[in-house]
């Protein structure tokens, strides 16, 4: 016979029973060990850490409503989710949480799912996962549902390492490439997810469930001349005149977006824009992004690309890079009948193989040589250090011999409100003159753009 041993014991509170050691599922949560893995419940009892506070019915830690809602394990944890980010933002003053398409919310506070999203440090566990797609915590079953597509269920499997999928390894695919293909390959264009798109090794929709802009054959097929002086491909970091100061803009449109719009046209200056097609919602199905995008071209403003989902183009196939490029390109036809030319790489991420694909899709690529890192300063006691940056960057050196591309996002608040007038006054008085990126390497408005199919 079995002796069970019923002890009691005097806790800060009320008396609990614990249960023989082989039968933990009596013992009061604080006497269960946390988590070493973002394993939890099953055979090994651990609880979640504050981070990552549900046990979910597959026995994994998270903060998503994946992991708090339906057979949440309220015995290893809470069963209490923040809430879901309605615009890929995550942490800071909003507190939203990422959702499972798009688990990490990055140092930056926005949601995602490759290694620049998800590795530490930087990552905030408190606001989602730090588990790069690949890792046990991804490995549970996955399921997607879009109103106005139907939902694919996915197999319990491993999400794919190496972007291959279905057939003998029976990996899946991750969030951010979810639909793999007839040929085992996994992707977000209609190569993928349409016909022969295998549902049952990821999804047969676009990613975020809303209908992403078609890349045609016509789009792909584009002529491409390289037409102009400036060089395709190789990576450029400053202008070609001397004094000019071209102010740059990336990761929009956002909210504040068309209030730097205002600002900029009350101060008269034109600024280049480099914009992501799909991070806060399709700017093509998003009706004030297209708006703004289109005020920014009637008010003579140079738009460019910053890919379609900004990843690290160096972590990509060559297919894949040039994927993003189809789709924002795609895009801005249906915005503006037009698509730019020039394009800014993600983190200024570049390596030889991206270069080449560049210059094939007859890009050129720019950088930055006065980077204010706006996205570490972005409250008001921290901003000035983004504007001592810029000061004293241009005021070390002449504009009668130096020339600067200037690096903000116009995601941030304390960047339109505060940083952008306070650039365009010192660069001012500093003798410099505000101007965009077309026009500070003397390429003439005509070559920003390829006309669409």
């Amino acid at each position: 016979m079995t002796l069970l041993w019923l002890v009691a014991v005097l806790l800060p509170g009320p008396w609990c029973v614990l249960a023989h050691p082989g039968n933990d599922l009596f013992l009061p949560l604080r006497s269960r060990a946390v988590s070493p893995d973002n394993t939890c419940g099953g055979s090994n009892g651990y609880t979640c850490p504050s981070s990552m506070p549900c046990c979910s019915k597959y026995g994994w830690c998270g903060s998503t409503a994946d992991y708090c809602g339906t057979e949440c394990q309220a015995t290893y944890g809470t069963c209490t989710a923040g809430t879901i980010s309605p615009d890929n933002t995550c942490g800071g003053s909003n507190g939203y949480v990422c959702p499972s398409s798009l688990p990490c919310c990055s140092r930056y506070g926005f949601c995602g799912s490759t290694s620049e999203y998800c590795a530490s440090p930087g990552c905030q566990p408190s606001y989602g996962t730090c588990s790069v797609a690949g890792s046990a915590s991804s490995s549970t079953a996955i399921s997607t549902t879009s109103s106005s597509q139907k939902s694919s269920s996915i197999a319990s499997g491993t999400i794919s390492p190496d972007n291959s999928c279905g057939g003998n390894n029976g990996y899946i695919c991750p969030p951010n490439l979810q639909c793999c293909s007839r040929y085992g390959w996994c992707g977000v264009s209609d190569e993928y997810c349409t016909n022969g798109c295998q549902p049952e090794f990821g999804n047969c929709i676009t990613s975020t469930g809303s209908p992403q802009p078609t890349t045609t054959a016509a789009v792909v097929n584009v002529l491409r001349p390289k037409i102009g002086s400036v060089p395709y491909g190789s990576v450029i970091y400053d202008c070609e005149v001397a004094g000019d100061i071209a102010i740059t803009f990336d990761d929009g449109p956002y909210i504040y977006t068309s209030d730097l719009l205002d600002l900029l046209s009350s101060n008269g200056i034109k600024a280049t824009f480099f914009i992501v097609g799909n991070l806060h919602g399709a700017i093509d199905q998003t009706p004030d992004w297209t708006s703004v995008i289109q005020r920014m071209n009637s008010e003579g403003h140079h738009i460019a690309s910053h890919t379609w989902t900004h990843p690290d183009l160096t972590t990509l196939s060559s297919g894949e890079r040039k994927d993003q490029m189809y789709q924002n390109e795609q895009a801005f036809v249906n915005i503006l009948g037009k698509f730019p030319t020039y394009m800014r790489p993600p983190y200024l991420a570049f390596d030889d193989a991206c270069q080449q694909d560049m210059s094939d899709l007859g890009y050129h690529v720019i950088s930055t040589n006065l980077d204010t890192k706006d996205y570490e300063n972005d409250s008001p006691t921290l901003i000035v250090n983004s504007e001592d940056t810029f000061n004293d960057t241009i005021t070390q050196n002449s504009p009668s011999s130096s020339s600067f591309i200037v690096l903000n996002h116009d995601i941030h608040e304390q960047t339109v409100y505060t940083l952008a007038q306070y650039e365009i006054d010192r660069a001012k008085a500093n003798g410099y003159r505000p101007v965009t990126v077309g026009e500070c390497l003397g390429d003439p408005a005509g070559n920003w753009y390829r006309a669409g199919p």
